[in-house]
């Protein structure tokens, strides 16, 4: 069966040319682009179940509110990309490039983020539960409302979420339990120090607000 298809007047294949094209709200359901070039194309509120967009070149694009739900996207370039409310639950997005993607309020439930490159990407608000961000490159990501940290001991990092600790190593591979506890225990210290530095922000700010309100009361 080929996978040749038309959608929209466009053709819809490996490989394709789609460069800003208006497939917004278009069912592509298991449709096959791996490699095509959809730079700026529109795919907002389209529907990307399955489809197979590995290798795809996705920059720029517009893909709010898409559904994009156990879709193949392994090794996909995203970079600055708008996934704002898009569902990529349990997708498949080893090696992509997320590279100041937005992805507010988007789904990545029991999504495979491995090795995923989302430096300076916008993830705030979004659903990472159960999301694999093993190796994932979190330089800069704003993260707020997603209930992940990451804390750097170089050149080891410790990514944690509200059910999984990670760990990962820019320098080797291979599995070393002695540094890997190693490491564990360095970025616990490092993560304490921080929340302690936070409580004690936190019980400052307090005082003086307690401060202001007698000051007040009195006057």
């Amino acid at each position: 069966m080929s996978d040749r298809k038309f959608v929209r007047g466009y053709v819809i294949e490996p490989g394709a040319d789609l460069r800003h094209a208006d497939l917004s709200e278009c069912d592509l359901f298991e449709m096959n682009l791996r490699g095509a070039d959809l730079r700026g194309a529109n795919l907002s509120g389209a529907a990307l179940r399955y489809a197979k967009l590995s290798n795809a070149d996705l920059r720029r694009a517009y893909l709010r509110a898409a559904n994009l739900d156990y879709a193949n996207l392994w090794s996909a370039n995203l970079a600055e990309a708008n996934l704002r409310y898009a569902d990529l639950s349990h997708a498949n997005m080893q090696y992509a490039n997320l590279r100041y993607a937005i992805l507010v309020r988007a789904s990545l439930l029991d999504t495979d983020l491995r090795c995923v490159n989302l430096r300076h990407a916008n993830l705030t608000s979004a659903d990472l539960t159960d999301a694999d961000l093993t190796g994932a490159n979190l330089y800069s990501a704003q993260l707020g409302g997603t209930g992940v940290v990451q804390i750097c001991v170089h050149p080891w990092t410790m990514t944690l979420t509200t059910t999984h600790v990670t760990i990962g190593c820019q320098r080797f591979s291979h599995e070393d339990v002695e540094e890997k506890l190693d490491c564990v225990l360095a970025c616990i210290r490092v993560y304490a120090d921080w929340v302690d530095r936070y409580l004690v922000l936190y019980r400052a700010a307090r005082e003086f607000q307690k401060m202001q309100q007698e000051a007040a009361d009195d006057w």
